[in-house]
């Protein structure tokens, strides 16, 4: 990583959720850089001594997707195809469909993979137990030949920090990819919430008519907001 620039607004991807993705919007990313709301992964990633490692898989996934909800959310664009940036070689930068290698997709590598295992990776792997993720699959046509990938949407979490299970790290998304989190980072996240769990409504009115305070109260209330 370490690129910054990007060929549509970050709001255009990171904040549409995967079920509405298709793929004229994959091809409109081609020359785009990964970022801070954005992920790449290559079929090969998941692949140790010739043969798919689900262990790695969920590795990967389950550390970028705890960073994503760390930080500000994000979307994975899984069974993709990649070149290094011109520039900084560090930087991977989505390839068009037209270029994409036959060899290097997951079918051809003897990887099989759907919307629901993607989704059992991520949530057997991240604790505490995230919401707001979506996986959607979308099929392509490399060398006339139809391929799988997939698109993992991530929000923001409203639960506090998630651990990767696989590392046992919690993770925050930078323009560097997914670093560690520091003590200081885990609280400040943990102290996120959604808002209020609990509203408290009272109302008090005097059994004495005609009590000064019965007025002042007939139509008062009091809400505090209490979170769990």
């Amino acid at each position: 990583m370490g690129g910054r620039s990007v060929l549509l607004s970050e709001s255009a991807y990171f904040e549409k959720p995967a079920n509405s993705w298709e793929v004229s919007d994959i091809d409109k990313l081609a020359g785009t850089e990964e970022g801070v709301y954005l992920e790449f992964k290559r079929p090969s990633e998941f692949v140790r001594l010739g043969n798919f490692s689900p262990d790695l898989c969920a590795a990967e996934l389950s550390e970028t997707v705890s960073a994503f909800l760390n930080s500000d959310g994000g979307v994975i664009l899984l069974g993709v195809q990649t070149d290094k940036h011109n520039k900084d070689k560090r930087t991977e930068v989505l390839k068009q469909f037209e270029t994409w290698s036959s060899d290097q997709t997951f079918e051809h590598l003897g990887i099989s993979l759907t919307a629901s295992r993607v989704r059992d990776l991520i949530y057997g792997n991240i604790m505490p137990r995230p919401i707001g993720i979506e996986v959607k699959d979308l099929s392509v046509l490399v060398g006339g030949v139809a391929t799988t990938m997939f698109v993992v949407t991530v929000a923001p979490s409203p639960l506090g920090a998630h651990q990767s299970v696989k590392t046992q790290r919690y993770y925050r998304r930078t323009w560097d990819g997914d670093e560690p989190m520091l003590d200081f980072e885990i609280r400040a996240v943990n102290s996120r919430r959604a808002g209020p769990l609990l509203h408290l409504a009272c109302k008090v009115v005097s059994d004495i008519a005609g009590m000064p305070f019965e007025e002042e109260w007939k139509n008062s209330s009091v809400e505090p907001n209490f979170r769990a």
